[in-house]
């Protein structure tokens, strides 16, 4: 079983479940999947039909984990419960649509226990792609990731814009519901972070280790994007695609320096133009 995070079931409950996700006629690939569900009995439920399925499952009970999450790794599939603790899935949601690059096209499922038609079109509107009603069982869970997950294959390249180094619309949303004060601490602490990152970046370009690099790179994007830093998130992303002779090129660090530069005014320099109470 591979749950990356989360409570065990039962033993005693594994062989039934796994069974029964493994009689289905599934024909998905192997998925990583994020589980945002409060309720720990649903969510090593979850977690157990996902990995009988053959697919990964990381596990988080609130939404700002959920939004942390998937700012720093690439899912298939996030499932997300509505009345979740510290902040709301739509919420969560919502910001995950502004993360910069293809994390923000993440298909969300929300796992909800009303049915009504009215509901749906609320978790719809928030930009979740469907809505599945609680109790899960493996067969309509396979159904759902099957219509919400895309199929593997090339995708047209997208129209180049031009990014913000600091994403003011993500940054709204985002007080909305925490406030101007936390907003505030977690752009000061940004600069912290990026520049650790860089200095390890830098560290593994003298050594010529470019796998290490792409590890920096991934930590830089997440810590980018969760605050809203778009143009540096995107750079780093860019990185952790590179062939080892892009990365390692001369003026790469350069360019990453200077957007990490960049970004550091940015987030220091921004105040809320309207209070929030």
């Amino acid at each position: 079983m591979r749950i990356a995070c989360g409570r065990e079931a039962p033993a005693g409950n594994d062989d039934s479940i796994a069974a029964h996700a493994e009689n289905e006629p599934l024909a998905l690939r192997s998925l990583s999947v994020l589980v945002a569900e409060e309720d720990p009995a649903d969510q090593t439920l979850l977690a157990r039909l996902l990995t009988g399925m053959g697919h990964t499952a990381t596990v988080t009970g609130n939404g700002a984990e959920a939004l942390e999450l998937a700012a720093m790794r690439r899912f298939d599939a996030v499932l997300m419960g509505v009345a979740l603790p510290v902040m709301d899935g739509e919420t969560a949601t919502r910001l995950i649509r502004k993360l910069p690059g293809e994390n923000a096209a993440v298909p969300v499922v929300a796992l909800t226990t009303q049915g009504t038609a009215e509901d749906h079109r609320h978790h719809l509107s928030a930009g979740m792609d469907a809505v599945l009603v609680k109790p899960v069982d493996a067969l309509r869970l396979a159904e759902f990731l099957e219509q919400v997950v895309p199929a593997a294959a090339p995708s047209a390249p997208a129209a180049e814009t031009e990014l913000p180094i600091l994403d003011g619309s993500y940054l709204d949303d985002l007080r909305q519901w925490v406030g101007d004060a936390t907003v505030l601490t977690l752009l000061a602490s940004a600069p912290a972070s990026f520049n650790d990152e860089m200095a390890a970046i830098r560290a593994a370009w003298s050594r010529r280790d470019p796998q290490s690099m792409r590890e920096n790179a991934h930590r830089l994007k997440g810590a980018a994007g969760s605050v809203g830093c778009r143009r540096l998130a995107e750079l780093a992303q860019t990185l952790q695609k590179m062939r080892d002779e892009e990365i390692l090129a001369p003026t790469r660090l350069d360019e990453l320096a200077g957007e990490v530069e960049a970004a550091i005014a940015a987030a220091l320099g921004w105040q809320p133009a309207e209070p929030v109470n």
